[in-house]
């Protein structure tokens, strides 16, 4: 299973601090996942952060938009080995993004990978105003990609790891 995690800043400004959530999937090795990536948002024109993954055991597929990108472009690379980079850029008006479902983010569990956790770390987080001025992410709900097939770490049976919920 893998644990995805959203490393944000602090408040600031006249919004509230817009907010990011993480799906919760179960995978096998060798699935193709999604990962639904959800905004609530009250001033954020533009977003770009960094994903971390362990590269020997997922693979990173591209990133879709969502219905609260609207007009916004979705922008998504490798930058380097276990690391890609969203960028949601604001139409020529830089309208806000919008509330809810905002990309989805596709990996390829490896057919070797090994039923133990791993972590996701999104960083580099940066959000901006229309007026292009720095807007703060207020918090983040984590997500979980769980291995069903991985009963070792689920002592009371409810599909999430022990570990994970002593965790968050």
């Amino acid at each position: 299973w893998i644990v995805c995690t959203f490393l944000g800043l602090t408040s600031q400004g006249a919004y509230a601090a817009p907010t990011l959530q993480l799906g919760y999937v179960n995978a096998s090795p060798g699935d193709i996942i999604e990962v639904p990536v959800t905004l609530a948002n009250d001033g954020a024109a533009a977003l770009q952060f960094d994903i971390h993954y362990d590269s020997t055991q997922l693979t990173s597929n591209e990133a879709s938009a969502g219905s609260a990108g609207g007009s916004h472009t979705l922008a998504s690379s490798i930058i380097s080995p276990g690391t890609r980079r969203i960028v949601i850029a604001p139409p020529a008006d830089n309208g806000l993004i919008g509330s809810g479902q905002l990309i989805v983010l596709s990996f390829t569990v490896q057919a070797n990978a090994t039923h133990a956790s791993r972590l996701i770390v999104v960083d580099n987080v940066i959000l901006s105003s229309s007026s292009g001025g720095r807007v703060s992410l207020g918090s983040v709900n984590m997500g979980l990609i769980a291995d069903p097939a991985n009963t070792t770490d689920d002592q009371d049976g409810d599909g999430v790891p022990d570990s994970w919920e002593i965790t968050y």
